[in-house]
């Protein structure tokens, strides 16, 4: 991730996802390491990632075992792992959902692990991953940092598995009218990012999921091996326009403003600089179906049809001049194109 370039990006944090633990706990009722993987220690491996400008984040459950191969979870454990991770300097805990006690909300489930973890007065930043199953937007941001809106995200362009949609085409289309529930200090998470993960993504697929996560704000975690990075995936993932747009200060999350029967959709987030993230897509699923004409309205965009936008493509990295009213683009299935609109100041006319 250094070398790559990856933490001069923003890429700032490892995140140990489940199976980092042993699969009991210490004579003293603490986690701990699994001692094949990491025998040097929790500690040890926060000292390296420190002296590389990074952070080290860990997985843990909010039931009684994690979903894989029944590590122990931490309910019944809160205060005491929220201390355990505070005297490790561990900087961020991810949640999950599995094996959770019956007859308690997940509200309250999350609140008792927020109290926690604030009672030590270590800084963390906190993940809930309860699948989006109780409509997590609406309150969680009182208690943690950012919460699963979607079901597992998987390596697909749209997968659907017992009425869960968990492929990219599915996760965006359940970002539609979140926005407004996002802002500083709390996200929607859409999931991993699985760019060029595996040939059932290519690199079309991976671009819309990149420019999409970016997009409605959410954190762009990659669960894909950043080690010697193809050229495609390293454009993908180190595509500093787009991030700039994910990393936008002015904090506001994008939402779809055009949803066309034909598959054609229009996605915008508003920016710091006044200007304007556009994403548009062509959401059919079958490649076969040919290519679609999506048009930008600025009426969509909430602009004047007068107004005068310089358009710049953030994928070839070209601005493509000055327009007004609309904007249109050929796209292939699955594929999308992401601008920043910034409109042209009029000029000063003296009488």
């Amino acid at each position: 991730m250094v070398s790559s370039g990856m933490t001069k990006l923003g890429y700032n944090l490892i995140l140990f996802d489940d199976c980092w633990s042993a699969k009991t706990r210490d004579a003293n009722g603490n986690l701990q390491p699994d001692p094949e993987r990491f025998p040097s220690g929790i500690p040890a491996i926060v000292e390296y990632l420190q002296q590389r400008g990074l952070t080290l984040g860990l997985y843990l459950c909010s039931g009684t075992e994690t979903c894989k191969y029944g590590r122990p979870g931490s309910f019944g454990f809160f205060d005491q792992d929220a201390a355990q991770l505070a005297a490790w300097n561990v900087s961020y805990a991810k949640f999950d959902y599995c094996h959770h006690p019956d007859g308690v909300s997940p509200f309250d489930l999350y609140s008792n692990i927020s109290r926690a973890f604030l009672a030590t007065g270590h800084p963390f930043t906190l993940s809930a991953c309860e699948w989006g199953r109780d409509n997590p937007w609406t309150d969680f941001g009182s208690i943690f940092n950012l919460w699963r809106a979607t079901p597992d995200h998987l390596p697909f362009y749209s997968f659907t598995n017992k009425n869960q949609g968990q492929g990219i085409k599915e996760i965006i289309n359940q970002f539609a009218g979140l926005s407004g529930y996002a802002g500083p200090g709390g996200w929607n998470d859409a999931d991993f990012l699985e760019t060029l993960f595996h040939p059932t993504l290519d690199y079309t697929d991976s671009v819309t999921e990149f420019s999409f996560w970016s997009l409605v704000g959410s954190p762009l975690i990659v669960a894909t091996d950043v080690r010697n990075m193809s050229d495609s995936k390293r454009s993908i993932l180190l595509n500093q326009e787009v991030i700039a747009i994910s990393q936008d200060s002015l904090a506001q999350a994008g939402d779809r403003v055009s949803n066309y029967t034909d598959g054609g959709q229009v996605w915008m987030r508003p920016l710091a600089d006044r200007s304007l993230a556009v994403v548009a897509w062509n959401s059919n699923s079958n490649k076969k179906s040919g290519n679609l004409t999506v048009e930008i309205s600025w009426t969509a965009l909430g602009l004047a049809p007068s107004t005068q936008v310089s358009v710049r493509d953030l994928w070839a990295h070209t601005n493509l001049g000055d327009f007004n009213t609309a904007f249109n683009v050929s796209l292939a299935p699955h594929a999308s194109a992401m601008y920043r609109f910034t409109p042209v100041e009029q000029p000063l006319v003296l009488s």
